[in-house]
């Protein structure tokens, strides 16, 4: 059941929705309520047409109606924090002793989960990268492990000399600083 497909979701299956440790048989019950019965008469998407070029695709043809790509919006929407977790501002003041446009910025977010493979992998690209890194491991969000403890030691301190790990940033603050790296992609900048 749960690597089926989410009607009217695709291409999500049930395993990816965000539980959020409730019931799957709630979960299905809230999904039953967004999808409407009634077809939209235009969407709007926070995205890049070239980031998710099949996924519009499918809306539109599935639908039949505009979808309008209408992202970033964080660029000109003031924000404000929705997660439960703090917010380490020390981040800043060592974003403050770096280069302008030398540190890249990883964060998955607060709803993403990945498995130990995967953010290994994620680990040994940034230490491998010769840059300077900022990256937010939020706690829980390896399957099966409270924050980064699955890593190497040898990793671990590798990592260290060249970046620096947090459990939550003020991300704003952090991609609005003159440190982070900058991708740019047309006009969007």
């Amino acid at each position: 059941m749960l690597q089926e497909i989410v009607p009217e979701l695709h291409p999500m299956r049930y395993k990816d929705l965000p539980l959020l440790g409730i019931p799957i048989e709630q979960t299905f019950e809230t999904i039953n309520l967004i999808i409407t019965k009634k077809p939209p008469s235009a969407f709007l998407w926070n995205t890049l047409e070239f980031l998710e070029p099949k996924g519009l695709t499918y809306i539109r043809d599935h639908y039949q109606v505009p979808v309008f790509s209408v992202g970033p919006l964080q660029k000109i929407i003031p924000t404000r924090s929705t997660s439960f977790n703090k917010e380490d501002t020390s981040c800043i003041s060592w974003l403050d002793k770096q280069a302008p446009r030398s540190v890249v910025y990883v964060s998955l977010g607060s709803v993403a989960n990945v498995d130990e493979k995967v953010s290994t992998e994620m680990a040994w690209g940034l230490a491998n990268s010769n840059q300077p890194f900022l990256w937010v491991v939020r706690p829980g969000s390896v399957q099966g492990f409270e924050w980064f403890e699955f890593l190497p030691e040898g990793l671990v301190s590798q990592l260290k000399m060249r970046g620096l790990i947090v459990k939550w940033a003020p991300q704003k603050e952090v991609l609005a600083h003159s440190a982070v790296s900058e991708l740019c992609v047309e006009d969007w900048c």
